[in-house]
């Protein structure tokens, strides 16, 4: 578990800092599948100046209508997951190859989860903000899109590694192949 550590605070600083590059790529394919399904629905999202994003419905008579902002600090909290993920998946115990794949599976999956998180923020956002702004349904919804970031990294984390943290077969567990090999310590 040290070596785990070690390795998860080394990815996460680098990737701290490779963030600045690499999260105006990842707000962009995001907003992209994300503006994908809503135009489906007569809504989209729009980057404006400073990083915050603003939501707009479609097809009004006066042409688009805002509906609400995403503030810049807003949308950070929601993509730590972009640095935490690969983290955590590039110390996971198992072969550099295999965490390769995990790191791409890994970031492919959080792409379109925090995609389809926007798109159901915003469709009950439209929903319900107008009629029922304190719907049990709207502010769960809400407060997931909100801490959404750390939330489903760590589930898609431990959907991807599981079986290496239980020692399953084929899970490639460290502790598992030293008790096959016959070291224990």
């Amino acid at each position: 578990m040290p070596r785990f550590a070690a390795e998860f605070l080394l990815a996460l600083v680098v990737l701290a800092l490779l963030q600045p590059l690499l999260l105006p790529l990842w707000k962009a394919l995001a907003l992209t599948l994300a503006n994908l399904a809503l135009g489906l629905f007569a809504l989209r999202i729009e980057s404006v100046d400073g990083g915050a994003w603003t939501a707009m419905r479609l097809g009004g008579i006066d042409g688009p209508e805002k509906m609400v902002s995403i503030p810049a600090e807003s949308l950070l909290q929601i993509y730590v997951g972009f640095v935490l993920l690969p983290a955590l998946l590039a110390a996971t115990p198992v072969p550099w190859r295999r965490r390769v794949g995990l790191v791409a599976t890994g970031i492919g999956l959080l792409l379109i989860v925090q995609a389809v998180s926007h798109v159901v923020f915003l469709l009950a956002w439209s929903r319900y903000q107008q009629t029922a702004p304190h719907d049990a349904l709207y502010g769960t919804i809400t407060l997931i899109h909100s801490i959404g970031g750390q939330l489903f990294s760590l589930i898609l984390w431990g959907a991807l590694t599981w079986r290496v943290w239980l020692g399953w077969p084929g899970g490639g567990s460290p502790v598992q192949s030293r008790v096959r090999s016959g070291r224990t310590g």
